[in-house]
């Protein structure tokens, strides 16, 4: 992976981290009927503004706390991608600079791989909680568990170049693709409700109007800090086989 390649993905994170600062969602307005622009609706809705670092804050203090009920950080998951951001900040910061087979990346690369298996964990419970199937029936069951299945290809699936464990570039692109693929479910699923009733012009700018530029920065943010890695060429060999040649005969 090159120097660029590996300066676009800790760009991506920085953007990520940054978004998480504002407001990326706010539930403002619903699309109108006849076409009208929903700002001149006029019935606006009185929705919290939720910033992705400060849902992280509460949850830490309600669970720092002992407060009982649901779990702080179960209520906050809608934000996950946001709160790995400052995760994969130091871990490639970390390994700045140091060989595959380095010591430290190995490690890094290990808690890296770690948090992926609770990713998969956590992953099929948001599923079950939040997926809303297409099909009726056992199919939208058997729906739901091809969306899982895709989930641990994006986090599973290397080139071979990039399965060894100090590959911490790899990991967090893995996990920064299905962040992005997370990020675009939450406008999706609420326009979902809406088309069909409400003509598509409608139906998105009333996103648009509810999820701030913010949130759309940051979900750039989280594909930046994908591509790379996927784009980028293998980086060659760094002890090619010597050419083979005949004994003399």
């Amino acid at each position: 992976m090159s120097s660029f390649a590996r300066a676009l993905q800790l760009l991506g994170v920085l953007v990520v981290v940054a978004s998480a600062c504002f407001p990326t969602l706010q539930l403002r307005v619903f699309p109108t009927e006849h076409g009208a622009s929903p700002w001149q609706a006029a019935s606006f809705l009185a929705g919290v503004p939720e910033v992705p670092s400060r849902e992280l804050g509460s949850a830490t203090l309600a669970s720092l706390r002992g407060e009982s009920g649901e779990c702080p950080f179960w209520s906050a998951r809608r934000w996950y991608p946001w709160y790995l951001a400052l995760l994969w900040l130091p871990a490639l910061w970390l390994v700045r600079g140091r060989p595959r087979g380095d010591r430290r990346r190995r490690w890094v690369g290990g808690l890296l791989w770690t948090l992926t298996g609770v990713l998969l964990v956590f992953e099929a419970a948001y599923l079950y909680a939040e997926y809303l199937p297409l099909l009726p029936g056992l199919a939208g069951q058997v729906e739901g568990l091809l969306a899982w299945g895709l989930v641990a290809a994006v986090l599973l699936y290397r080139r071979k170049a990039d399965r060894a464990l100090g590959a911490v570039e790899a990991v967090v692109a893995g996990q920064a693709l299905l962040g992005f693929l997370h990020a675009l479910t939450l406008p999706g699923t609420m326009g979902r409700a809406w088309v069909g009733a409400y003509p598509l012009g409608s139906v998105a700018e009333a996103l648009w109007i509810n999820f701030p530029p913010a949130f759309w920065l940051g979900t750039a943010g989280l594909l930046l800090a994908a591509l790379p890695v996927y784009l980028g060429r293998r980086a060659p060999s760094p002890n090619p086989d010597p050419p083979s040649s005949a004994p003399p005969s």
